[in-house]
């Protein structure tokens, strides 16, 4: 049975680095288009150059509008930095990603994921969750605000406005090239 088992482990290294490579690469994603709530389309390949910080949330989570306003304070913080939030709503309907965003007063644009499309890509199983995009539109390993570890996802509320999540997305932004700017452009 123990030689089994290490006959296996390279076979489930290999598997899980190439399930790493898949969830990783946002190319089969990067040019579909998605609607915001504010009525303009976007495409994740639009923010390329931009660290990225995609914000899943719908409108029955009460966590998600606890947490919107430091994620307000995160993009004003930052709106210089080369870093773009785009909120990810799950709701099913137009009109209550629009409430959401309403009722969070939310500064940012935000998604209406039709179909479900980012959330299967993503393997999104509940909200509110984050993960950063890096310039090259690449899944960024990014530190945590709460914990302190190193992760390419965060499951639950933070405090993005924090010094700590403020860092770690500067460092996120350290390794690439500038930024583009069109969340202004966006909400304009």
């Amino acid at each position: 049975m123990r030689s089994l088992l290490f006959r296996l482990l390279p076979l489930l290294f290999v598997f899980s680095q190439l399930c790493h490579a898949i969830s990783s690469n946002t190319d089969a994603i990067a040019n579909y288009e998605f609607q915001t709530a504010y009525g303009n389309e976007i495409k994740l390949s639009d923010l390329r150059g931009s660290v990225v910080v995609l914000h899943f949330m719908a409108s029955w989570c009460g966590e998600c509008l606890i947490e919107a306003p430091s994620i307000n304070r995160l993009r004003q913080i930052t709106k210089d930095d080369g870093i773009e939030i785009v909120g990810i709503s799950l709701d099913e309907y137009l009109p209550a990603v629009e409430a959401l965003v309403s009722r969070a007063n939310i500064k940012y644009p935000v998604i209406f994921d039709h179909g479900g499309k980012l959330k299967k890509f993503f393997s999104i199983r509940g909200v509110p969750v984050t993960i950063v995009l890096d310039k090259s539109g690449q899944v960024a390993q990014f530190t945590d605000p709460e914990t302190g570890r190193r992760t390419e996802k965060v499951q639950g509320s933070r405090d993005w406005g924090s010094e700590a999540a403020v860092r770690s997305l500067r460092e996120v932004g350290e390794k690439g090239e500038g930024a583009r700017g069109l969340v202004n452009q966006l909400n304009s």
